[in-house]
């Protein structure tokens, strides 16, 4: 990346720029890897090794806020997590993660802050000096950012004090469908149904569909996916179910369930299933006559 007008940050370092409207101050500080902030000896004591993780870290930022000419503009460019910031979908990544920075840290010196590292955009600090800010991912990166704005942060410093706009873009969307056919008698077509009335085009889909263990086999995951096809989503990342257990039904027996006979099971069903008694003799009768039709078709074989 020895490229003329690009500087890359791989140290706590204070840059002088010089550009068009003057000299501007931009110091970089890049991810802090633990390996580069404690020894193996401290990396040991889990106890201790956050705290002192986290100490040096603070140290890094004071000492270049320390080497700051305050009659110039000054920008830090970080790459960490400022304690209290808003995760995005990189949430399950920061577990563990210690590489933080409290907001008091952070004074004045700066006009402004970028922060990388959190999808999210936010100004960590709004209302207040320095913004201290998150543009946020240019694309989300997984469903975690399904409802997130992207874009960019535009910054301007001048005489007259610090404003900065998010600009939002078009990125790809990230669409998930919902869809509840739990003891539905058709469930496939309100699945279809509702994909025909969503835009899906251009997106990346997944299909979650709560459902009844019982009823997962009218469900054709193959025709889901040539139906998105047909409308266009750009990766279809699954289509899963979300069950619904059917819960086993135990009969309240005296005795062992050999010494009943078919009818009688059933008329102690009918009787813990809340059915009345001159329903459950219709029943019976019904029963009874389908298991004779059943005895006389097994005897002409």
């Amino acid at each position: 990346m020895e490229v003329p007008g690009i500087i890359v940050g791989w140290q706590y370092e204070v840059h002088e720029v010089d550009t068009s409207k003057g000299m501007v101050q931009i110091a970089t500080a890049p991810w802090p890897r633990r390996s580069e902030f404690l020894s193996y000896k401290e990396m040991r004591n889990r106890d201790e090794a956050g705290r002192i993780y986290k100490k040096r870290i603070a140290d890094k930022i004071l000492s270049l806020e320390s080497q700051i000419d305050p009659n110039y503009p000054a920008i830090l460019a970080g790459h960490f997590t400022v304690t209290g910031s808003l995760y995005g979908s990189e949430l399950m990544l920061a577990i563990g993660d210690a590489a933080e920075v409290d907001l008091e840290v952070i004074d004045s010196t700066w006009d402004y802050v970028a922060l990388g590292h959190i999808h999210t955009h936010q100004d960590v600090n709004f209302g207040n000096n320095p913004p201290v800010v998150y543009s946020g991912s240019l694309e989300r990166v997984d469903f975690g950012d399904e409802a997130d704005n992207k874009g960019f942060v535009w910054c301007s410093i001048d005489d007259d004090g610090v404003n900065y706009e998010f600009i939002e873009i078009d990125a790809r969307p990230y669409v998930t469908i919902r869809v509840n056919v739990v003891e539905k008698t058709d469930p496939m077509r309100l699945v279809l149904s509702k994909i025909r009335k969503l835009d899906v085009n251009g997106a990346i889909v997944r299909v979650i569909i709560n459902i009844s263990e019982h009823n997962v086999t009218a469900i054709n995951a193959d025709t889901i996916r040539r139906q998105l096809n047909q409308k266009g989503a750009y990766y279809i990342q699954g289509v899963t179910f979300d069950l619904e257990r059917v819960s086993t039904v135990r009969l309240d027996l005296d005795k062992p369930i050999q010494s009943y006979d078919e009818l009688e099971l059933l008329e102690i069903y009918f009787s813990e299933q809340g059915v009345k008694n001159k329903k459950i003799d219709r029943l019976l009768d019904i029963a009874e006559d389908i298991m004779d039709e059943v005895d006389e078709e097994i005897s002409s074989i």
